[in-house]
């Protein structure tokens, strides 16, 4: 077997010819460098992934707004469109057309006490003559109001926010009344709401944080708010989504949160990234631990193989922990062994005198 031999390793030389002076490195300070290199990565991912993302969670926000801005403008238009469909029907009774038509009071009231248990929240109902016979003197009948039955003679069924901005401000639906169901109108139904009609519909939850306005559209002028619920930090600029309200002159103005989608986003990145952190962290510790403990026992190894070329007694066990020591290992226990082969006296040298004696004898 070819004996090992030990090639001390060139210093290396500067510029100057003097021997360059190295920096030991410890385990530590790999360690920490690892550690250091793997967080930059992770860092680099997580910003990455960020703004990889960024782009559908936008498309999701504006998705999500004008979901949110469409539900609510419906819930609000399926409201009214329950009333208008309450008030055709209770149009199309004969017993009502023939009370307006006669102009019996008393069959009227029970008319009027009929529609007050169907809409037990109208803050006032009136049973008014055909829109021809009316004038409105800005009070109790509004110009907006008979504006209102023209459009319930000619079949629509309008709806209108009468004194808007003022404390006598409300809700009006208009339905006509034909005779026989059909014909000439003889007379008009008017039913006027709170405006916390349309309030309780809007408030809650369901704004997602943003700010909800229900406006009026005038024919001139700016949209006029009929009511709000949400967050008013929420409305900077422009509306986020607006949405018409079918059959009327109501539009929804919604602002969405300004970091509506993304702040949930930007917390699974930052937790998935701080444990992915601690993970890493926990790897490196762990694996360094591993390598410091191995290196130190196959040093302590090769101590004692340098001890034992000394003494003649080789430690026991004898194992490498980590395979690139071994073969220094390998080598430091064929040097012990070969020491000791040499060290040791001949065999026949030491018999060779007992028997020469034994002859002279």
């Amino acid at each position: 077997m070819k004996p090992f031999t030990l090639r001390p390793a060139k210093p290396k030389t500067g510029a100057s010819g003097g021997v360059t002076k190295t920096v030991p490195m410890s385990l530590t300070r790999a360690g920490v460098a690892v550690f250091l290199a793997g967080w930059l990565v992770l860092t680099a991912v997580a910003l990455f992934g960020y703004h990889a993302a960024q782009g559908p969670l936008e498309r999701m926000q504006r998705a999500r707004t004008a979901a949110t801005a469409e539900a609510l403008a419906d819930r609000v238009s399926n409201r009214l469109a329950y009333i208008q469909a309450t008030l055709a029907a209770v149009a199309g009774d004969p017993a009502l057309a023939q009370a307006l038509k006669a102009g019996d009071k008393a069959r009227q009231r029970r008319q009027l006490a009929r529609l007050k248990r169907l809409f037990p929240s109208a803050r006032q109902i009136r049973l008014l003559a055909p829109v021809a016979s009316l004038s409105p003197d800005g009070k109790s009948l509004s110009y907006a109001a008979v504006d209102m039955l023209q459009q319930a003679a000619q079949g629509k069924a309008p709806v209108e926010v009468d004194f808007p901005g003022q404390a006598a401000q409300q809700v009006n639906l208009a339905q006509a009344v034909r005779g026989n169901g059909k014909g000439r109108v003889v007379g008009n139904i008017m039913v006027s709401f709170p405006t916390s009609l349309i309030h309780d519909l809007l408030k809650g939850d369901a704004t997602h944080g943003g700010y909800l306005e229900l406006r009026q559209i005038p024919g001139q002028g700016a949209p006029v708010k009929l009511t709000a619920v949400g967050s008013a930090a929420a409305r900077q600029g422009t509306p986020t989504a607006s949405v018409p309200i079918g059959g009327s002159r109501w539009q929804l103005a919604y602002w969405a949160r300004n970091d509506a989608g993304f702040g949930a986003a930007v917390t699974h990145i930052a937790v998935a990234y701080g444990v992915a952190a601690v993970l890493w962290a926990l790897a490196v510790l762990v694996l360094f631990r591993w390598l410091v403990a191995a290196l130190r026992t196959d040093l302590a190894t090769a101590v004692g193989l340098v001890k034992g070329s000394q003494t003649g007694v080789l430690p026991q066990p004898y194992n490498a922990h980590l395979e690139d020591c071994r073969g220094t290992l390998d080598m430091l226990r064929h040097l012990t062994a070969t020491r000791k082969s040499r060290a040791a006296p001949p065999v026949d040298a030491a018999v060779g005198p007992a028997s020469g004696e034994a002859n002279s004898d």
